[in-house]
């Protein structure tokens, strides 16, 4: 397994993820990002049923990875963030290791972005939502750029505790990114081996 690559598509289906009376247009139009170009959604572990359906949090909770909480981005296209961030867990303050993402649109052509960690130390900030998280301007960051990938309507392993970006295209892009727990997500080399069995492609 190659620990260094920081994203694996997995077979986990998502076809039934989101509650069917949930309409993210209707989302965007009702929130403050309705005239922004992004916008970000958390729904925390109580509150992660109004956005997700019940019986696909029972299935994740029955193959062994419970859901944490989930975070929805909005971006319209051409839309590039004007730093590289690390998520960070607002109860301990160490970075979120991994996520599960995929984008709702079949065309999507936006681009995932990881970079290796500059020797520049980072800003703490934070969303408009409270979510944490350490910032690098994207002119300091860009030279140690590592790795990018179209992420598209797959369910992808992240990796989310090294800087990264976003960077729309063509499209607006809505990502849906959960967020899992297990005392195995202790590092990103165990997030992938506890994933193994729903990594796409793992012997290749």
């Amino acid at each position: 397994m190659d620990y260094r690559q920081p994203w694996h598509e997995l077979t986990i289906d998502v076809a039934e993820a989101i509650r069917k009376d949930v309409v993210l247009d209707d989302m965007l139009n009702s929130s403050i990002y309705a005239d922004l170009p992004a916008g970000v959604w958390h729904f925390q572990e109580d509150k992660v049923d109004q956005f997700l359906s019940a019986d696909w949090i029972q299935q994740m909770h029955k193959i062994g990875i419970p859901i944490r909480n989930t975070l929805i981005f909005y971006r319209k296209p051409h839309y590039l963030h004007p730093s590289a961030h690390v998520d960070v867990m607002s109860a301990t303050g160490e970075p979120a290791i991994s996520a599960i993402n995929w984008t709702m649109d079949s065309l999507d052509d936006s681009e995932m972005i990881w970079y290796d960690t500059p020797p520049i130390p980072p800003v703490n900030s934070l969303t408009a939502i409270g979510t944490p998280y350490r910032d690098w301007v994207l002119d300091q960051i860009a030279p140690y750029e590592s790795s990018r990938k179209i992420i598209g309507t797959t369910p992808t392993l992240v990796r989310t505790g090294i800087p990264h970006n976003v960077e729309t295209h063509s499209r607006s892009r809505w990502c849906i990114s959960v967020r899992c727990k297990s005392p195995m997500l202790t590092s990103w080399e165990n997030t992938v081996d506890l994933f193994t069995p729903w990594i796409k492609n793992v012997n290749s």
